[in-house]
């Protein structure tokens, strides 16, 4: 099999989201970690990513970016279990989570909340509570958005886990990271239930990631 690399860090939810499909698939890849953020926009790294963002794909003679067409990549070009339903209402129902997730759930929770701990442009390089607080209904709204669609099932859609449930649990397992995540994200009986779940497969905690150097969650 040619060799397969996925670039980008795992702090990334959608680095994070392709490493849980290769996994999940059974691929065996190289992670070509970032060692500084202004790498991603080097010559060498725009000639897969043309864009500058993670994550970046080569398999082979192959290059790709933007997490969905990899993991899509991933469910199609290897054997294994398959990442996405068979059923065509079931497909459509889960790219439509894929979808929702990554556009409102990444605006209100990554980027008006963890972002905001991680890298905090507040006064003296703080948190920005403003922001953090002026976001906190759009969170809580998105979590019960979830957690009503977990009701009575252990994933999003179907019997296994699929795409979305990735983008998912990257997302929520940085908000639990947070210093205030309890009062953000906390109290959503379904969702805890579907994190504890996926925190115990081999997926999880091979792609499980520690802030890189220089980047700490700021305490308030």
């Amino acid at each position: 099999m040619a060799n397969i690399v996925l670039h980008g860090l795992f702090i990334s939810p959608f680095v994070r989201a392709a490493g849980l499909a290769l996994h999940e698939k059974g691929v065996s890849y190289t992670l070509q970690g970032i060692k500084e953020f202004s790498d991603i926009k080097t010559p060498e790294y725009l000639k897969l990513h043309p864009f500058g963002r993670m994550p970046a794909f080569r398999h082979g003679e192959t290059v790709l970016f933007e997490s969905s067409a990899i993991c899509r990549y991933v469910d199609t070009a290897f054997d294994g279990p398959a990442l996405m339903p068979e059923d065509v209402v079931e497909a459509a129902r889960a790219e439509q989570w894929v979808s929702a997730i990554k556009h409102y759930l990444v605006e209100n929770l990554i980027y008006h909340y963890v972002m905001q701990y991680v890298f905090p442009k507040g006064p003296d390089g703080t948190p920005d509570r403003a922001v953090i607080d002026g976001g906190k209904d759009n969170v809580r709204r998105d979590c019960g958005i979830l957690d009503g669609a977990l009701e009575g099932r252990a994933w999003l859609v179907g019997e296994r886990p699929t795409i979305a449930d990735f983008y998912l649990v990257s997302l929520f397992h940085m908000a639990k990271q947070m210093p205030d995540a309890e009062d953000f994200v906390g109290g959503f009986a379904n969702l805890e239930r579907f994190y504890a779940a996926f925190a115990e497969r081999a997926s999880y905690q091979a792609t499980s990631f520690e802030f890189p150097p220089g980047i700490a969650i700021a305490a308030e």
